[in-house]
């Protein structure tokens, strides 16, 4: 378990008393700089390197001003160019030459010889690049001018015969020409035996052996190259006194190398110091060697004024060498308490905790000192020493190596591995940083050493995190890697308010991983979790509809209102809580993140959920006898009530849409449908195949249909009788469809009958689910026998999510798609329920407005008492569902009244039929009115929309009234009630009163439409002729329309 700040404190609890004082430690660095600046030692040596110095001038320019009267240049590069290859040759030999006299007028040792062969360094240079011009032009492929190849052959004769020359000085035991013999003849042979066997029979074969000829020829002994020698009588004076010069400059050379020697290398400064290291006080034997190290300091920085130096540094260079072999001991001896920095931090010691800090003050002395150095533009090949650097560079190793340390275990050993390595890190970090904190406290801060320190484990462990992420990690390891890269800055590690480090700062400057490295693990932390959200979710789905498969009960539990409910909306959500608390671990930037990857994935889930759905409704909706099939549906409308109040949670997550949330009462309604991208599912309650509850999908078909049934009725009517106006109406006029009506209401948009009708479920801001996309979903018999017959397969379902997947600009969208899913899934739900109870009352339905019907009530008393006797199971249901449940029922009731009046399933002959039929009416109106009221009342709901039975009374005083001439405005009156009532409808309640034609009926209806402004549509007769049945047999036109023509007919021969 995690340390807590203050018991990193206590274990932490060091002592601080055994480094030397502040004061001690300044008095040693005071020391050291008044050594650094103590010019006394090198007093006796001024006088010998400025006569030195002045001497080397003085040749210098004697030199200079012997080139000048021989007309000799430095530089033949100018030659080179002109294309003078012969001139410039001729300025080396003679540069040369000279050189080679005044080597053979000195008669001293081999010293001197050197003297002057650095003096004349040009003619080695020289030689060089008239060699490398001579090579290029024997090399090269191209045709070459004949002068330039006379120039050559004249310059390689001569080399042959000074090389010639050279060697019988040799074998005289004579000086030889330095730098001879040069061979540039054989090298010559070489290139053009090379281009021979490589161009055999080319254009230049001929010409390169012409040359190699030419080349292998006797030397001419009288060349005049050679003369040019040979002539230096003319300036045999001024090399005498130049030979006198380097004679002087040599021996003050030898009494300064002396003094130095002398100065460097004494033996007690060195060997106390050495005596000092081995006893282990550094401190002595350092200041030995500053000793030392100040007098070349001091010479370097007296001779910065003088011109041409190099050879004085040099010297000195030299003759320090000793020096620096004692401080490479030095360097040797503290190395090792460098590398046991941490250690000795840490521990308790006196005598390494001061040693080391004497070191760390020693390598910041001498960090000036190659300060210094550099300030004087001088170079000395030992410095700068640069300790800081290597000194702080095995610290930094030391400190990646003990990170390396912390890796105890192996993944195949503990899952936890980096978790487990990630806190030990943790904890020897601080512990080791704070014990540098209070150890370091006594240098100044422009020192910067704990900074060091702290960047030292910075980089260590960015180094092996780096290391880390190169091999696959899973998804726990992932979380365990982002977590700790997240508390790093925290007060949980760096931010530790006794640890001083701007955390924050130093991540800006120098990330833990690469910017494109984190982003990667993000990535890859969210394909995990979409995979294993997804995985999840469909298992959990899997296995609770693998349980509701097999008929049991037992997983349903009931809570304090005894609503049914399983635990699958917990556990699908948990699911996304589990995986939203990750994300707040690794850090809030994840949050949006990963919340919108689980609702991807939980929308692709709810295509699972309703494919499973349905066809766990359609294979036991045949079996309800045996199968609890309410119990279930209720369950599972339960479920999906509570993820939807559970998605809207979710809100939380994302402060900007919690705020923006509306707030609803609890329990939650369920929310209004969005639009959403509708799949269609194919799928059908089973119903019975009778004409009156099919629903016909293609209304041209059906058109023609009812044109031909009506058209052979009128035709018959037309031939009894000519005259008659009324057989000239169109069918179409007499007897609309209903789904042409239902088509009229929704305004041009295609209805289609979902699990037998649409389910009529309304809202608080009273739009009815019905009304919504989801209510749209498609559900075909015969698609649905073919695709659900089997098993739901996984993949087809993801792959059909995967399709119809739509990207998102923002997570609302993905709020309000996941609720709107889970609605169209609750949708479906409710309306098998509806349709299970409506399914019970098919025959008693067939009843309604019949005449049994009018003779007693038995059909109204058993469709209330079934109502009654459902409630009892639909009692379990949310109240808000079993609010819409209801209202869904009793609109489908109050829509079978209106079908049989629109089919004309009764006529009204006479004033005492219609005023039996109102009656019956009324009788139903007041028995639905009441069974509903019951339920309502039980239920304590005050969510109840407008009684729907009030409209069955309506109807009822519109057919009972006896006075015609009221008709009209009776009529007109009902429009104004009703404004979404459509002239077909009010056609039909006038024409079934049978005491006007039917064009006159017509007319009516259609006039009252025309003058009665429709306002605000309530909506009421949408939903119902939604409801209504299809259209009317064929034997029912016939019955319904030929007595009519009949009484017309007998009306008119009267």
């Amino acid at each position: 378990m995690p340390n807590s700040p203050e018991d990193d404190v206590r274990l932490l609890q060091l002592d601080h008393s055994l480094g030397p004082k502040q004061s001690e430690m300044e008095t040693i660095e005071e020391r050291m700089e008044k050594l650094m600046k103590e010019k006394e030692p090198i007093s006796t040596l001024t006088d010998t390197m400025n006569a030195f110095l002045k001497m080397n001038a003085k040749l210098q320019l004697c030199i200079q001003l012997f080139f000048e009267s021989t007309g000799i240049r430095n530089e033949v590069k100018d030659f080179i160019f002109d294309g003078k290859l012969l001139d410039a040759y001729k300025n080396f030999i003679r540069f040369e030459g000279y050189r080679n006299e005044l080597m053979a007028i000195s008669n001293s040792a081999g010293d001197e010889d050197d003297l002057v062969a650095r003096r004349f360094a040009d003619v080695e240079i020289m030689a060089i690049q008239i060699r490398d011009v001579i090579r290029l032009t024997i090399a090269s492929t191209s045709r070459i001018e004949e002068g330039v190849i006379d120039q050559v052959l004249t310059i390689l004769a001569n080399e042959r015969r000074l090389d010639e020359l050279s060697e019988k000085e040799k074998e005289n035991d004579k000086k030889s020409f330095l730098g001879r013999p040069r061979k540039w003849t054989a090298m010559c042979i070489e290139i053009l035996d090379e281009q021979v066997s490589r161009n055999k029979g080319g254009e230049h074969e001929h010409f390169t052996t012409a040359i190699k000829k030419q080349l292998s020829m006797p030397i001419n002994e009288a060349s005049p190259l050679i003369n040019i020698i040979n002539d230096e009588c003319d300036h045999r004076e001024e090399l005498l006194a130049l030979s006198k010069y380097f004679s002087n400059l040599r021996q003050k050379e030898e009494l300064l190398e002396a003094e130095l020697k002398k100065l460097f290398n004494s033996s007690s400064a060195l060997n106390e110091a050495h005596e000092s290291l081995t006893s282990g006080d550094i401190c002595a034997a350092y200041e030995k060697l500053i000793h030392i190290e100040s007098i070349r300091f001091n010479l370097l920085a007296e001779i910065r004024t003088y011109h041409n130096t190099s050879s004085v540094q040099k010297m000195i260079g030299e003759c320090s060498y000793s020096l620096e072999e004692s401080f490479s001991d030095f360097v040797k001896y503290t190395s090792y308490l460098c590398a046991r920095a941490l250690d000795i931090m840490r521990n308790k010691d006196r005598e390494p905790r001061k040693q080391l800090e004497l070191l760390l003050r020693i390598v910041e002395i001498d960090h000036k000192i190659d300060e210094r150095y550099e300030s004087l533009n001088v170079t000395v090949k030992q410095r700068p020493h640069c300790w800081r650097r290597n000194f702080f560079g095995l610290i930094e190793k030391r400190i990646q190596e003990r990170i390396e340390v912390f890796h105890v275990e192996k993944k195949s050993n503990n899952e936890n591995w980096i978790a487990r390595y990630l806190e030990i890190c943790r904890m020897f970090i601080v512990e080791d940083l704070y014990a540098a904190k209070n150890f370091l406290r006594i240098f100044p801060k422009e020192h910067q050493l704990y900074d060091r320190f702290v960047l030292f484990y910075h980089k260590g462990i960015s180094n092996k995190l780096c290391e880390i992420i190169t091999s696959e990690l899973d998804r726990r390891e992932i979380v365990q890697l982002l977590n700790w890269i997240r508390i790093y800055p925290s007060e949980q590690l760096l931010g530790m308010p006794f640890l001083q480090v701007n955390a924050f700062a130093l991540l800006d400057d120098y990330p833990l991983l690469p910017d494109e490295e984190l982003e990667r693990l993000q990535d890859q932390f969210i394909s995990a979790t979409k995979s294993e959200v997804c995985n999840w979710a469909i298992k959990a789905i899997r296995q609770e509809f693998a349980i509701k498969e097999k008929h049991r009960m037992e997983n349903i539990e009931e809570d304090a209102s005894g609503c049914y409910y399983t635990q699958l909306p917990y556990i699908l959500f948990s699911i996304i809580h589990d995986q939203m608390s990750l994300a707040k671990e690794i850090s809030d930037d994840m949050v949006p993140r990963v919340l919108d990857a689980c609702l991807s994935e939980f929308i692709k889930a709810t295509y699972f959920f309703q494919r499973a759905v349905i066809a766990l409704k359609n294979r036991i909706y045949d079996d309800r006898e045996h199968v609890d099939f309410t119990a279930i549906m209720v369950t599972i409308a339960n479920d999906l009530d509570m993820c939807i109040e559970s998605t809207e949670k979710l809100r939380k997550y994302i402060p900007s849409l919690s705020n923006a949330a509306p707030s609803q009462p609890e329990p939650t309604p369920t929310p209004s449908i969005v639009p959403v991208d509708l799949v269609k599912v194919y799928a059908e309650m089973p119903q019975k195949e009778d004409l009156p509850t099919k629903v016909y999908r293609d209304d041209s078909t059906s058109k023609k249909k009812q044109r031909f049934a009506m058209g052979s009725a009128i035709r018959g009517a037309v031939s009894t009788i000519k005259d008659i106006t009324i057989a000239k109406m169109s069918p179409s006029q007499s007897s609309p469809s209903l789904t042409e009506l239902s088509a009229k209401m929704a305004k041009g948009r295609e209805i289609f009958n979902v699990i037998g009708a649409p389910l009529m479920l309304e809202y608080s801001d009273g739009t009815a689910l019905s009304d919504s996309p989801v209510a749209d979903i498609v559900l075909d018999s015969a698609s649905m026998k073919s695709e659900m017959s089997g098993a739901v397969c996984l993949d087809d379902d993801l792959q059909l999510a995967s399709e119809a997947e739509t990207p998102h600009s923002n997570a609302a969208e993905k709020f309000n798609e996941l609720e709107g899913r889970f609605s169209a899934v609750l949708f479906i739900i409710v309306s098998a329920l509806c349709d299970e109870v409506c399914e019970d009352l098919t025959d008693f339905f067939e009843q309604l407005l019949r005449k049994k019907w009018l003779k007693c009530s038995d059909a109204i008393d058993t469709i209330c008492v079934t109502i009654l006797d459902y409630y009892s199971d639909h009692k379990h249901l949310r109240s808000h569902l079993q609010v819409d449940l209801l209202t869904s029922v009793e609109t489908r009731l109050v829509a079978e009244y209106i079908s049989a009046i629109v089919n004309r399933e009764l006529t009204c002959s006479n004033h005492e039929k219609r005023c039996l039929i109102a009656e019956s009416l009324r009788r139903d109106a007041n028995r639905i009115s009441k069974t509903f009221q019951s339920i309502y009342q039980q239920q304590k709901c005050d969510e109840r929309s407008a009684d729907l039975s009030d409209i069955l009374l309506r109807l009822a005083d519109f057919i009972s009234l006896n006075d015609k001439g009221m008709l009209s405005l009776e009529a007109a009156s009902l429009i104004r009630s009703y404004p979404d009532m459509p002239s077909e409808v009010l056609f039909a309640l006038i024409d079934i009163r049978d005491d006007m034609s039917s064009f006159e009926s017509r007319a009516m209806a259609e006039e009252c439409v025309r003058l009665v402004d429709n306002g605000a549509a309530s909506g009421i007769f949408t939903k119902l002729l939604r409801h209504c049945k299809g259209e009317r047999k064929k034997s029912q036109l016939i019955r319904d329309v030929v007595p009519r023509l009949r009484r017309k007919v007998k009306l008119s021969i009267a």
